[in-house]
């Protein structure tokens, strides 16, 4: 099992010290969040909570997570750089490669791109971005990008973006599959995206009330149910080969095990702070002892 860690709530300028932390207690890679702008009233729209309000308000601090985690490479060697999730249809597709090959090329080849459509459709209106299409235009767009890593001249005439013939350097590290997306989201069209073009999935745990363990059941039956149909999605494309499942449920042994054992080959887990504001030495902290006591005992 390999551990993946969030840190949501820490200040920007502490990331690479507190990412070298993690890396030498066993984490191997770092997930970012990621959101552009947010209107002064959310809306209920969050798909993981039961009154569809997010778990965050609108004066939560969001930072770019290509000159964070650019900052992260600088300072460590192993630790891979994961979105989770950076919302693509907010961007063009050029724009987004261009700055994932940038961290690539910087990182030696660590990056995991997570990616996701977005929930509100405020964040979309307020950058004259379409909200009722992001599907289809993610889904245009992971070919776009992909054949931008890969091939020697880019030429494409999709349903939204049309590209004349053009040159895009440099290409990944790591050769073709270099960059792994990875997709967020749980719904029907999410999980068929995953299936069908992600190198992973990136699953969100519902925010229930009351106690998390009361539920835990029920998240592991949710979850399992979406593994299978990702699977299925992936038989019905044809496609083989590694597959990413980055998960998490709970902190204690005994349901990361349980993970595993479902298909799970990514934990991640992440201190939590109140209202997601905590001090360096807060995750440095909590970081040496979830090394020292879980991540060593699940390894060993």
């Amino acid at each position: 099992m390999q551990f993946g860690i969030q840190l949501s709530g820490l200040g920007a300028r502490h990331y690479p010290e507190v990412a070298a932390v993690a890396e030498q207690h066993g984490f191997t890679a770092l997930w970012m969040p990621e959101h552009l702008i947010f209107p002064v009233e959310m809306p209920p729209q969050y798909s993981y909570t039961e009154d569809g309000y997010p778990p965050m308000n609108s004066q939560v601090p969001t930072f770019d997570p290509w000159v964070v985690l650019g900052a992260v490479a600088s300072r460590t060697e192993t630790i891979r750089l994961g979105t989770g999730v950076f919302i693509l249809p907010l961007r063009h597709p050029i724009k987004a490669a261009r700055s994932v090959i940038t961290l690539d090329r910087m990182s030696g080849g660590r990056v995991l791109f997570g990616i996701g459509v977005g929930w509100m459709q405020d964040e979309f209106d307020i950058v004259g971005e379409n909200f009722a299409n992001r599907g289809r235009r993610t889904d245009e767009m992971i070919e776009l990008i992909r054949r931008l890593w890969t091939d020697e001249v880019i030429e494409f005439h999709g349903d939204f973006y049309d590209i004349p013939p053009v040159h895009f350097q440099p290409k990944p590290v790591k050769g073709h599959d270099g960059i792994p997306i990875v997709i967020g989201g749980t719904s029907a069209g999410a999980l068929k995206r995953a299936g069908h073009l992600g190198d992973g999935w990136i699953h969100h745990r519902q925010i229930r009330s009351g106690d998390a363990a009361d539920w835990l059941d029920d998240d592991f039956a949710e979850l399992e149910s979406h593994i299978t149909t990702i699977l299925r999605h992936r038989e019905d494309a044809g496609r083989t080969g590694p597959f990413e499942i980055v998960a998490g449920l709970g902190n204690d042994i005994e349901t990361i095990r349980r993970a595993e054992d479902l298909g799970v080959t990514m934990y991640t887990v992440g201190p939590q702070v109140p209202g997601l504001r905590g001090t360096k030495d807060q995750f440095i902290e909590w970081i040496e002892q979830f090394g020292a006591e879980t991540i060593h005992a699940v390894s060993s």
